[in-house]
């Protein structure tokens, strides 16, 4: 993670709270948190542990993350 100058401790965790959920386009969960109270409408990414696969783990990602955009420049553009 340093290589990439991501640092875990840079931001507190905040809590995610049904309000966010409701108003929220898109929710995106990781692995088992899509059956997290609330997340019924959530896209789960099977994404492995970043801990024990941090290449992996972001080769995965990138791959979710560029589907997502791809996904999102097909879209009307709101105002």
């Amino acid at each position: 993670m340093q290589a990439d100058l991501i640092s875990v401790r840079a931001k507190p965790v905040l809590a995610l709270g049904p309000g966010d959920i409701d108003q929220a386009q898109i929710v995106i969960t990781f692995n088992e948190a899509s059956k997290a109270p609330g997340m019924a409408r959530a896209r789960s990414w099977d994404i492995p542990s970043w801990n024990a696969d941090y290449a992996g783990a972001k080769a995965k990602l990138d791959i979710q993350i560029t589907g997502l955009i791809a996904e999102l420049k097909q879209r009307p553009c709101r105002t």
